[in-house]
C-alpha cells in the first residue's frame, strides 16, 4: 500500500472512531434523567441539637404532642413521604428528652402553678438548643403559666418567624382569638399569621368544630415548616396522598389474594 493510501486509511479509522464514540456519548446522555435533589439541611449553628421546642400543656395535649413527635422523628423512614423529604428531625418534648418531676414542672392543668426559677433554668438551657418554637395551644391551655413563660422567653430572645402555632382544641379559633391564644400572641397579632389546625386529632363526631382541617394534612404542614422554607407543604401533602393511595391499592390486591406489585416508596 502506498504512503498516500496509508494516510487515507488512517484518516478513515479516525473518523470511524469519532463516529462510534459520538453514538455512545449520545446514548449516555439519553439515559441520564434528572433526579430529585434531597432537601438541604438548614444553615444553622452547629450547637442546635433540636429542630423545635414543643411548648404545651399535658392536659389536654399530651397524647397529641406525642403523636406529632413520633411522626416527625420517624420522617426519614416514612415510605409515604417522598425520598427527597426524608430527613432526620428532632423535637424537644418534656418527658421524652428530659424529665422534670411533675410537682416542679406543673405541665398538667391541675398542677399549673407558677414556674419555679431553678426548674425553668433547665428548660431554658434546652430552649437555647432549639431552632424553632412549636406552640400547641387552645382555650384550655392559653393561660397556662408554663406556656406563658416559655413563649415570653422565646419572644425576648428569638425571631417571631421561628414560631409556629398549632391549635389543638376549641370550636372557633378565628372568632375566639382571645380565648384560644395566649395574650402575648394576640398583642403582637401573631395569631393572625398562619397556624396549624390539629383539632382533628381527638375530635369526636358530636363536637362542633368550625372550619376543621384534616389532621394528617395539617401534621404534614407542620413538618414542612420544620424542613425549611424551600419545602412546599402542598407538594409534601400531594406526594403523601399519592403514596397513600398506592399503598391502599396494594393492600386491596393482597386481600384479594393476588401477588402485589413491587413497592416503589
Amino acid at each position: 500500500m502506498s504512503l498516500p493510501e496509508l494516510a487515507t486509511f488512517a484518516g478513515l479509522l479516525v473518523l470511524l472512531g469519532l463516529g462510534i464514540g459520538g453514538i455512545f456519548w449520545l446514548r449516555g446522555r439519553r439515559r441520564r434523567r434528572p433526579s430529585l435533589s434531597p432537601v438541604p439541611e438548614n444553615n444553622v449553628a452547629s450547637d442546635f441539637l433540636y429542630d423545635a421546642f414543643a411548648s404545651y400543656a399535658t392536659d389536654p395535649d399530651g397524647a397529641l404532642v406525642r403523636d406529632v413527635e413520633v411522626f416527625v422523628e420517624s420522617l426519614r423512614e416514612n415510605k409515604l413521604v417522598a425520598p427527597a423529604y426524608r430527613r432526620t428531625l428532632e423535637l424537644y418534648v418534656d418527658g421524652s428528652d428530659f424529665s422534670i418531676p411533675r410537682r416542679s414542672r406543673g405541665r398538667s392543668e391541675g398542677s399549673a402553678g407558677e414556674p419555679d426559677d431553678e426548674v425553668f433554668d433547665l428548660i431554658r438551657a434546652y430552649m437555647e438548643k432549639c431552632r424553632h418554637f412549636l406552640l400547641f395551644v387552645g382555650p384550655r391551655s392559653a393561660r397556662h403559666p408554663w406556656i406563658q413563660r416559655e413563649l415570653a422567653w422565646w419572644l425576648d430572645h428569638r425571631d417571631e418567624e421561628s414560631i409556629l402555632v398549632a391549635v389543638t382544641h376549641g370550636s372557633d379559633p378565628k372568632n375566639h382569638r382571645e380565648q384560644t391564644f395566649p395574650k402575648l400572641l394576640v398583642d403582637r397579632a401573631l395569631d393572625r399569621k398562619i397556624w396549624i389546625d390539629l383539632r382533628g386529632f381527638g375530635a369526636g363526631p358530636a363536637e362542633s368544630l368550625i372550619s376543621l382541617r384534616p389532621y394528617a394534612e395539617e401534621r404534614l404542614r407542620l413538618t414542612a415548616f420544620l424542613l425549611g422554607p424551600t419545602v412546599s407543604a402542598a407538594d409534601l401533602i400531594a406526594g403523601w396522598k399519592l403514596a397513600a393511595a398506592r399503598f391502599r391499592r396494594r393492600q386491596a390486591i393482597v386481600r384479594a389474594g393476588s401477588p402485589p406489585p413491587p413497592w416503589r416508596g
